[in-house]
């Protein structure tokens, strides 16, 4: 996590931005083998890869 900037914005397609924002910076991001059913929520959650089919 790191400090969210103004400049970041239209890049984030945000409509606002306010001091003390936060935003998470993701690496190694991966797609999926297959389209899954993932729960969307706005907090953390663990995906257990094992339990996904890689279409073998």
């Amino acid at each position: 996590m790191e400090p969210w900037l103004p400049s970041q914005v239209a890049a984030a397609c945000s409509t606002g931005w306010q001091p003390g924002y936060y935003a998470w910076h993701l690496e190694n991001v991966r797609r999926l083998p297959l389209p899954q059913a993932m729960m969307a929520a706005r907090r953390l959650y663990k995906v257990d890869f094992s339990l996904i089919d890689s279409g073998a």
